[in-house]
């Protein structure tokens, strides 16, 4: 979005792709049935007529610096996102797909029992997607209860149209193969008061467990940043950015999930779009 808006105010705009493929999460991660793939393709076709340069398979950090990017030119937007899936350090644990893989893996083939752990939206992706693939039944594993969910409303809500199962206040801790299937030990929890007045209520384990048994376990258990060398992030790996956009290094500015930590496409295309009339006001002066 931000590539688009200045390539269509007349600058001359290059675009960094680490992959070999344009439009991360929305192209890959985010299925054809949430979000029409012919949407992003368009978007591409308009960058293109617009005259931005595309340069795929060059990773910030290992095949160009931010240093180097100033150099070139003279404003530089990051939005490298998050995308490190979160992981679980329990027994057996590389028995699960993490949903990214499973999301990207268009040709997989499903069949039997899926579990999904997670409470996001991409864990109901991942869900709706198994069942799409073949999955006899699917059911969605979260820790806290369905309040609680980060997912949407209406994500939760076709999820439960298209039969898929929710099954709250469990927690994987263990997985272990049985019979060739999977043998998934839960900590059954409990809700306990949350961090902070009107904020989402925290799980502690009862003490009590039981088994889940599956053909499949996917983890959808969110994502974390990868902070970036040579600018400014918090603790939790986000880039730092001033309210329109700008970092603390001069020229440069970030948006998106690099920024918020894993949010949504709408809060990503409007950082772009708002980095861009931030960009344009400063390079017009």
């Amino acid at each position: 979005t931000c590539a688009l808006t200045l390539a269509s105010a007349g600058f001359a705009v290059t675009v960094y792709e680490k992959s070999g493929v344009l439009g991360g999460v929305p192209v890959w991660g985010i299925p054809g049935f949430v979000l029409p793939e012919g949407m992003m393709a368009g978007l591409f076709e308009q960058l293109e007529k617009a005259g931005a340069e595309l340069v795929l398979n060059t990773e910030l950090g290992r095949d160009i610096t931010i240093d180097e990017l100033r150099a070139r030119n003279d404003a530089v937007f990051i939005a490298t996102g998050a995308e490190r899936p979160v992981g679980l350090q329990v027994p057996g644990a590389e028995l699960a797909v993490q949903a990214k893989d499973f999301l990207r893996d268009r040709d997989a083939v499903v069949s039997g029992r899926v579990l999904v752990f997670g409470g996001g939206n991409t864990a109901i992706d991942a869900a709706r997607t198994a069942l799409r693939r073949g999955a006899e039944e699917v059911s969605v594993v979260y820790r806290r209860t369905e309040a609680e969910m980060p997912a949407t409303a209406e994500e939760i809500a076709l999820a439960k149209e298209e039969g898929i199962r929710f099954v709250e206040l469990m927690s994987p801790a263990a997985f272990a193969e049985a019979g060739g299937r999977i043998d998934v030990l839960c900590d059954e929890m409990e809700l306990t008061a949350p961090d902070y007045p009107g904020g989402r209520k925290n799980a502690a384990a009862s003490g009590r467990q039981s088994h889940l048994v599956c053909d499949r376990a996917i983890l959808a258990l969110g994502f974390a940043n990868v902070p970036p060398a040579g600018i400014d992030c918090d603790a939790a790996g986000r880039i730092v950015t001033r309210k329109d956009h700008s970092t603390g290094l001069e020229g440069v500015y970030a948006g998106g999930d690099a920024v918020t930590g894993a949010a949504t496409l709408m809060m990503a295309a409007a950082a772009g779009r708002d980095a861009a009339a931030a960009m344009i006001r400063r390079l017009s002066e």
